[in-house]
């Protein structure tokens, strides 16, 4: 189960800095191991959380709903 809840802190991060880059930074890991980490989630959840492109990634509407729910979620596991 922690592999999941650290995956949704990785997921979390991404969304919160707007890159991969700066979410593995903040975790002290590779942005290639944050974002293999969130496509492991989006197929354990079975759903696309974010589209991504060279560029930019962009929250799906699955992914805005899931980050919202996961904000409490964290929040009651942290305490």
């Amino acid at each position: 189960m922690s592999g999941i809840v650290e995956n949704i802190r990785v997921f979390m991060r991404a969304v919160e800095s707007g890159s991969f880059s700066e979410a593995g930074r903040a975790l002290r890991m590779s942005s290639a191991v944050a974002s293999y980490r969130i496509r492991v989630l989006e197929e354990h959840l079975g759903c696309r959380l974010l589209t991504r492109t060279t560029r930019r990634m962009n929250l799906t509407e699955a992914g805005r709903i899931f980050y919202e729910r996961s904000i409490d979620v964290i929040e009651a596991l942290e305490r």
